[in-house]
This record gives C-alpha cells, sequence and structure tokens, in this order.
C-alpha cells in the first residue's frame, strides 16, 4: 500500500536515533529518561498497525537500554487524522499485545516481559479530549469501582498532543532543527490558512537543516509533503521564495524539480491505468480515464474531500480539459480557482 504523506514525512524523520531520542526525551517522564541510555536506541523493523487503520495511523517501536541493564521497549503511534480516536487506549493494546508476541516468539525461554511504554503523537487541529488510560474505556457503576478493580486492565500512554505546544516549544523539542521543523509541518499544513507565512518564519530552522549530513533530502521531504497537502494562498511561488531565502537558488531549484516530479508521477500513473483501459475499451479513452483518475487523486490529497459538483465535473471533463487542470494544479490558491482554468 502506497504511504500517505503524512506516514512517510513521519518515518523518514523518525527512524533517525537521534531524531526519535529527542522526541521521547521530551515525551517521556524525566525519572525513567534519566535511567535510559538514548545513545544506544534502536528502531525495529515492522508496523503493529492493522492495515485497514494504515490511512490513519503510523508507527515505529523503539528498543532504548536501561543504563543498569535490559531494554525497555516504546512504541510510538502516529494519529494523523484531525479527528481524535476514542478508543485509542484498546488500539494500543492490539498493538502491544503483537510487539510482546514478536518479542516471545524470538525468546522461547523468556519468563518475563520488556516493559513497553506506548506514546501517542497527535497533531490534531483540536485538543485531544478522549481517554488515554484503558481502565477509562469501562463503564462501571461508581460503587463498583473499587471493587472491581483487580479485574480492569490498566495502562495509559503518553499523549504528545501539538494542539497545546507552540512555536517556541517546537524550536526547543530536539538539538536537531529537523525535529521541530516537522512536527510545526505536520500540525499546521494541512489546516492553518496563513501556514506559509508562518512557515516562513523558521528560515534559520531550514537553513540549519539544509546544512546538515543528508539535510537536502530531508529538505526534499518537506517540500514534497507540503506540496502534497497544502493548499495556500501563493501556491508553489510563495514556497519556492522561502526556500530560496533559507537556503539560495538551490532551494528555489529543489522546490520547482519536486513540484514537476509530482505532476509527472501523475502523469505515469494515468498513462499505465490509461494503458490496460485501453485494452478493453480503446486507447484514447483509457488514456483520459487514467488522467481522469490521476487528477482526482491529486485534488483530493491536495484539497481534501472533494465536493459531489466537483466529482462531476471532473468525470465530465474531456481530455483538453483535463490537461488544463493538470497544467495548472501547483499554482491554483484553492480547489475553486483551479476548476476555474480551462484549455
Amino acid at each position: 500500500m502506497t504511504p500517505t504523506p503524512h506516514d512517510a514525512l513521519f518515518k523518514r524523520t523518525f527512524s533517525d536515533p537521534a531524531h526519535a531520542a529527542g522526541e521521547l526525551r521530551s515525551i517521556l517522564p524525566p525519572a525513567l529518561v534519566a535511567r535510559l541510555d538514548f545513545d544506544a536506541l534502536r528502531v525495529e523493523s515492522g508496523s503493529f498497525v492493522d492495515e485497514e487503520l494504515s490511512q490513519r495511523h503510523a508507527d515505529l517501536l523503539y528498543t532504548v537500554p536501561w543504563r543498569a541493564g535490559g531494554e525497555l521497549l516504546v512504541y510510538l503511534l502516529f494519529e494523523h487524522q484531525s479527528t481524535v480516536e476514542p478508543l485509542m487506549p484498546f488500539r494500543l493494546l492490539r498493538y502491544m499485545l503483537r510487539i510482546w508476541e514478536r518479542w516471545l516468539a524470538g525468546r522461547p525461554d523468556a519468563r518475563h516481559l520488556p516493559l513497553l511504554v506506548p506514546a501517542v503523537l497527535y497533531h490534531g487541529a483540536e485538543a485531544w479530549t478522549a481517554p488515554v488510560a484503558f481502565e477509562d474505556l469501562f463503564d462501571l457503576p461508581p460503587e463498583l469501582v473499587e471493587p472491581l478493580r483487580a479485574f480492569v486492565p490498566h495502562f495509559r500512554c503518553v499523549l504528545d498532543d501539538l494542539s497545546g505546544v507552540t512555536d517556541d516549544d517546537l524550536r526547543g523539542r530536539s538539538a536537531a532543527a529537523l525535529v521541530g521543523l516537522v512536527l510545526f509541518v505536520l500540525r499546521d499544513a494541512r489546516t492553518v490558512p496563513d501556514f506559509l507565512d508562518r512557515f516562513g518564519r523558521w528560515q534559520d530552522a531550514l537553513r540549519r537543516v539544509a546544512e546538515s549530513p543528508h539535510g537536502i533530502g530531508a529538505v526534499e521531504a518537506l517540500i514534497r509533503y507540503i506540496l502534497q497537502v497544502v493548499a495556500p494562498s501563493g501556491g508553489p511561488e510563495k514556497l519556492k521564495q522561502i526556500f530560496e531565502q533559507a537556503m539560495g537558488a538551490k532551494g528555489k531549484e529543489v522546490v520547482v524539480t519536486i513540484a514537476e516530479q509530482l505532476i509527472e508521477q501523475g502523469i505515469e500513473v494515468g498513462l499505465v491505468r490509461g494503458r490496460e483501459e485501453g485494452r478493453e475499451e480503446g486507447r484514447e479513452e483509457g488514456l483520459e480515464e487514467g488522467k481522469r483518475a490521476t487528477l482526482r487523486r491529486l485534488m483530493e490529497l491536495r484539497f481534501g474531500g472533494l465536493p459531489a459538483a466537483a466529482v462531476a465535473r471532473v468525470e465530465a471533463a474531456d481530455s483538453a480539459q483535463l490537461d488544463a487542470w493538470r497544467d495548472a494544479f501547483f499554482v491554483a490558491s484553492s480547489l475553486d480557482a483551479l476548476l476555474d482554468v480551462t484549455p
């Protein structure tokens, strides 16, 4: 399954042990942090999320040694929908069981389990309001809470709710400028109307990221994410200005290159689908249907769910109109502005 833009940016950033250590240091209890050797943190392979929920959740599992010996497991689940998951502790419990099962499969003689700390990274526009403790999911009569306590599984997750975190706090999250920058982009890019104006205030962080080892790759990941999910006033032109001011001509060049790549990838998908469908219904009709499906996907990625009227216009458009919308895709400031473009 193709990863979402959120999934790709999250995993690219926090699969780096140094970046992961910075995030975990900032959200775990200080007494726990003091007893862990984050310099030896390992990123484990695999995902434990249900396949049908992979469009909502991305995850990473870390092993962090205790300074006194032994290891702690930390499971970081990234909730990249703007709505709160009311049964999050239940979902976490399912994933935690899978992690322990895999751990035990490699240690058939084990008599103890490693401590596993679940953490949720949430970047919705509204504050998290659902339970973070598993026991809070049970609706028990008040007079029976205490007598039944021994029968209720007990654990809570660490919640990193970015909705109430200031930009200055994000800047101080880690010695790595990229961590605060990525968290800011993940939190605000989809929902804040003046996002690019605010993003321009992070030029110092952008410059430090670009100058760091493998920094250009990190910058490219940020640009790719922003171009796929943001529909701001000014569009790519404003983004080019921001990166050019932070990085010089190289920054502008990277923005243009990635915008062109995204368009070409969309065209390529459309042509492949068109060729496949062309065998049955005629090549030209197949190519047109491929373009139509690709354009709808790009529109949904950038502008969110499409109104029925917009879907109807795309379905009724001829090849020339589809090409006009494709060419204007990264220039149009909104869905309405894009649909106003004519051949």
